[in-house]
C-alpha cells in the first residue's frame, strides 16, 4: 500500500541556454531567433529528467516523505534507465514504470534565454504515457491516485478512476493538451469524477468555454464542472476554488532561472499538502513555495523541496479570499 500513486508520462531532458537566442516581441508574443545553417554557442547545459509522472512523484516523495510510486512508460534505451535510476535516487517506487521494448523514450530539449523565457522541443514517441492493458492494476493501491497527462487516452483515465472508486482512494488530476483535445462529452464527465481538478486558466477558459480574462464565468465554469478546482495563473499567482469560497495566492519574488516544472511543483505540492489534511490556504501556500523553489534551478526536480515548509514560511505566502 503506497500512500501515493502517480500516473502520467516521463521524459529525459536536456535544457540549453544561450546568448544567441535573441528576444523580440511580435503581436504581445515573445519570440527568439537564430539563422538556420549557423553553428551557435551554448553557454549552459543541464541534462535532467522530467514529465508529469516524474515531476510530481519527487515532490511527493521528497518533500512529503509520502510512500510514492510511479505508473508511467520509458523505452529500453539508456534514457529510460536513467529515468528509473533518478526515480530510484529520490526513494520513488518503480515497480510499476513499463520499459517498452523497441521504444524511444520521450525527450525534450529546453532552449532557454538569459531572462528564463523558454521553448520545448518535444519527442514523444511511442512511451509518452503508460498504457492501460499493462498496468497490474490489483497491485494498484494507494491513499492518492495523482493523474497528470496521459495523452489523451480517456479509456486509462476512466481505470484510474474505477479503481480510485474499489479502493476508497482520492484521484486528483492535471490534465494536459492531449485530454483537452477529447469531445467534452466524453472528458467532462470523467472530470466531474475527480476530488480536484488542476488546470492553468488557459485551460479553464478551453474547458468552460468563458472569456479567459473574465474570472467571475471561469470559477463559475470551473464549478459547474468539479465542486473542487485550482486554476494557476502564471506571475499572477493560483486560485483555490470550491462550491462557496475563492481563495488567491500571490507568487513569491524569486530569481527566476527556468519555469519548466514549475507547474508540475505547484499542483503536487498543493496535492501534498490537501494529503497531509491542512487546509487550502495552507495547501495554496506550499504549492507555492515548491513552484519558488524549481523556478530558481535548470531542470524540473532540482529545486524542488527537501523539507516541508515551516509554519513561518506558510503564512509569509500572501493568501486572500475573493469576492465575486
Amino acid at each position: 500500500m503506497f500512500d501515493v500513486i502517480t500516473f502520467g508520462s516521463a521524459t529525459r531532458d536536456v535544457f540549453l541556454r544561450s546568448r544567441a537566442l535573441e528576444l523580440h516581441k511580435e503581436h504581445g508574443v515573445t519570440e527568439a531567433c537564430f539563422p538556420f545553417g549557423s553553428k551557435l554557442n551554448v553557454e549552459e547545459i543541464v541534462f535532467e529528467t522530467g514529465g508529469g509522472a516524474t515531476n510530481s512523484a519527487v515532490t511527493f516523495a521528497r518533500l512529503a516523505k509520502f510512500k510514492t510510486a510511479a505508473v508511467t512508460c520509458v523505452g529500453d534505451d539508456g534514457s529510460g534507465a536513467e529515468v528509473i535510476a533518478a526515480l530510484k535516487s529520490d526513494g520513488v517506487d518503480t515497480r510499476f514504470v513499463e520499459r517498452q521494448s523497441g521504444a524511444i523514450t520521450s525527450y525534450s530539449t529546453i532552449l532557454l534565454s538569459g531572462a528564463a523565457e523558454r521553448t520545448i522541443l518535444t519527442y514523444r514517441g511511442p512511451s509518452a504515457a503508460p498504457r492501460r492493458e499493462r498496468v497490474p492494476w490489483s497491485r494498484i493501491s494507494a491513499d492518492l491516485f495523482y493523474v497528470s497527462s496521459l495523452s489523451g487516452d480517456l479509456e486509462m483515465l476512466a481505470a484510474i478512476l474505477d479503481r480510485a472508486a474499489r479502493i476508497g482512494a482520492k484521484a486528483i488530476m492535471n490534465p494536459g493538451g492531449g485530454e483537452f483535445a477529447q469531445p467534452a462529452a466524453k472528458l467532462h464527465p470523467l472530470l466531474s469524477r475527480l476530488d480536484l481538478v488542476i488546470v492553468n486558466r488557459e485551460e479553464a477558459a478551453r474547458l468552460t468555454g468563458a472569456p479567459i480574462g473574465d474570472l467571475a464565468r471561469l470559477v463559475a465554469g470551473m464549478r459547474r464542472l468539479n465542486a473542487r478546482s485550482v486554476i494557476t495563473d502564471g506571475r499572477a499567482g493560483a486560485y483555490a476554488v470550491t462550491a462557496r469560497d475563492l481563495l488567491h495566492a500571490d507568487i513569491v519574488p524569486s530569481k527566476r532561472v527556468n519555469m519548466t516544472g514549475a507547474g508540475d511543483a505547484f499542483d503536487s505540492g498543493f496535492a501534498s499538502a490537501i494529503l497531509k489534511h491542512y487546509d487550502l490556504r495552507a495547501a495554496l501556500a506550499v504549492g507555492t513555495l515548491n513552484a519558488t523553489g524549481v523556478v530558481q534551478h535548470n531542470g524540473a526536480k532540482v529545486g524542488i523541496l527537501r523539507a516541508w515548509p515551516s509554519s513561518h514560511a506558510i503564512s509569509r505566502v500572501k493568501i486572500r479570499k475573493v469576492i465575486l
